[in-house]
């Protein structure tokens, strides 16, 4: 199980060596905080992830599905 510090340390590392967009990245980065953190401005938590959820939705899919 991955201590909270160290979810963050592997996103570092995964930037640094597949070079991943930074958009997607800061869209996990994000996103874990909200629920990690449970931060209680939900209101612009709610409306960060609404932005970063579709971008993590295309990297996951571009991941998955072989480019054509």
């Amino acid at each position: 199980r991955l201590t909270e510090p160290s979810i963050f340390k592997q996103l570092e590392i995964i930037r640094s060596e597949l070079d991943i967009a930074d958009d997607v990245i800061n869209a996990l980065t994000r996103t874990l905080n909200v629920l990690i953190y449970e931060r209680s401005n939900l209101e612009s938590d709610i409306s960060y992830i609404k932005e970063d959820f579709p971008v993590i939705i295309k990297f996951l899919r571009d991941c998955i599905e072989p480019s054509h």
